[in-house]
């Protein structure tokens, strides 16, 4: 039987939908699904992110997103404009511009570059746009959904300045550190300490 409530998990890069079953202790209270999409450049997924939410989120009253990783930036920027509840990010790229450039400078890559050639590949197939990066630089999402934040005090990948980052432009955003955490949360004391995390702001 249907519930009134619903859960949507958006994995990371490398992740899989089916990462949801480690959320199957909400399912007393809640229906609780993965939303799927493939992986590619973080332009591409847009229309399959937004149609999979869609259908997923249709005839619930209550909807809140758990999404990790990439999947956070997923979120916010795609779903902005529709009904979430409730969000708790894990891991969350919350400021994808500074990201790319970090990357950018790690491979060599000017913005002179990148600006003359348009798209330009890193040793390891990392692509990126000129086009895209203009976008993240002067977008504005429009996420005002009540947003748990979980990150990890040695995350190699997110500093902690993106996070501030993006609780400064989203003032309706809680952070947790948890310390002795890296960027990918999956062992069980680190699974455990997510249950207790969302099971006490739900």
């Amino acid at each position: 039987m249907m519930k009134e409530k619903v859960v949507i998990y958006i994995h990371g890069l490398h992740g899989s939908y089916q990462e949801v079953k480690d959320y199957a202790y909400l399912e007393d209270e809640y229906d609780v699904f993965g939303l799927d999409y493939q992986d590619g450049n973080p332009w591409e997924p847009k229309d399959t992110i937004i149609n999979n939410f869609i259908e997923l989120s249709k005839n619930y009253k209550e909807v809140v997103v758990i999404a990790y990783s990439i999947g956070a930036f997923y979120a916010y920027e795609y779903l902005s404009d529709f009904k979430i509840d409730k969000a708790f990010f894990i891991s969350p790229v919350g400021d994808m511009y500074e990201l790319v450039k970090r990357m950018m400078f790690a491979s060599g890559i000017s913005e002179a570059q990148l600006e003359k050639e348009g798209t330009t590949k890193n040793k390891i197939g990392q692509i990126f746009s000129y086009e895209y990066n203009n976008h993240l630089k002067k977008h504005d999402d429009h996420w005002k959904v009540p947003t748990y934040i979980l990150y990890g005090a040695n995350d190699k990948l997110i500093k902690l300045q993106d996070i501030n980052n993006f609780i400064n432009n989203h003032p309706n955003s809680y952070l947790t550190i948890k310390q002795g955490s890296e960027h990918h949360l999956k062992s069980e004391e680190e699974k455990d300490f997510i249950r207790k995390w969302i099971l006490r702001n739900m």
